[in-house]
């Protein structure tokens, strides 16, 4: 399937290119109706991910013990947790 190609003005063109790095776009009543990417930049990270962002990632990740819980587990702990905040017991 070929990609579709929207033609837009050559202002609304300058608009999305001196914006920045990515830009999302809006209708009149302010709904996203999507993303745009330069295509000049190969984005290294999610769209609306920060260098603050993906620093914090590579903390954690860095940090990571390896511990991992099972779904089971993580309600448990919840309930657990649920009955201390309400005093069941």
């Amino acid at each position: 399937m070929a990609m579709t190609q929207i033609i837009v003005t050559d202002e609304l063109a300058r608009a999305i290119t001196q914006a920045g790095s990515f830009v999302t776009l809006v209708d009149s009543k302010g709904r996203t109706i999507g993303q745009i990417t330069p295509v000049e930049s190969s984005p290294e990270s999610p769209i609306g991910m920060t260098d603050e962002h993906l620093a914090e990632l590579k903390r954690r990740m860095a940090n990571d013990d390896g511990t991992r819980f099972t779904f089971a587990e993580v309600i448990d702990r919840v309930r657990g947790l649920a009955a201390e905040l309400l005093d069941i017991p």
